[in-house]
């Protein structure tokens, strides 16, 4: 699989293995300011199926490869498509909804990815019940004391109600959208709804992307 992320660049990243765009790319993360203290990362897809998840793992797992000692915590905040557990190779326990809806303790769903520097909390458990998303605010509170970076992999943003209330907490929000799943000023118009929402979106990744020419090519041309 091939992903790429266009942000403020005219040529849109790679993230195949050993890609310096993909380094460059994992550590403009660190350059976004803080909110509340916390460097809270939203990905979201434009729509369903995206590829949002594959995406936040291969950031995490950048992220984890340059050794820097810093801890990352990746949170599953997509509870009608949890998929990040089976991903990072972990099991699906109590997890973010248990949090959000019955105030589970933060400390007893986290769970470490080894060997990386990554830490995970998974969607949950609690499908019952309605999540407090304002809650959120605490969770991130409680990870800027521990992690450099979290990275949040959340429903679509057409799904407004689960989706916003998350991005508007987030130092930034980067959007997933596969090639050819919608057309350019679709795109375009999405990301001019959230930025009059009031979310800071630091660029797209564009998904299921193929070259015309090989990859070292497409860097000199």
């Amino acid at each position: 699989m091939s992903t790429h992320a266009a942000a403020s660049r005219s040529k849109p990243y790679s993230s195949e293995q050993g890609d310096p765009d993909l380094d460059h790319f994992a550590n403009r993360l660190y350059t976004l300011p803080t909110q509340d203290g916390c460097r809270a990362i939203h990905f979201a897809g434009l729509r369903p199926l995206q590829g949002t998840s594959t995406v936040v793992v291969r950031v995490a797992e950048k992220l984890s490869s340059f050794g820097s000692g810093s801890r990352i915590l990746v949170v599953d905040a997509h509870p009608a498509n949890a998929a990040l557990h089976e991903k990072l190779g972990v099991h699906q326990g109590p997890g973010l909804m248990d949090f959000l809806v019955h105030g589970c303790p933060l400390q007893t769903i986290v769970q470490r990815v080894q060997p990386s520097s990554v830490d995970f909390i998974g969607s949950g458990e609690a499908f019952r019940g309605v999540p407090h998303w304002n809650q959120i605010q605490h969770l991130l509170g409680w990870a800027a004391e521990r992690y450099a970076l979290v990275l949040l992999d959340s429903a679509p943003i057409t799904d407004v109600g689960n989706s916003y209330p998350i991005a508007r907490l987030c130092a930034a929000t980067v959007l997933v959208v596969s090639a050819g799943s919608m057309h350019h000023m679709a795109a375009r118009s999405s990301l001019a709804h959230l930025r009059e929402a009031g979310i800071s979106v630091m660029g797209m990744i564009l998904t299921r992307y193929r070259r015309e020419i090989p990859g070292w090519i497409y860097r000199r041309v």
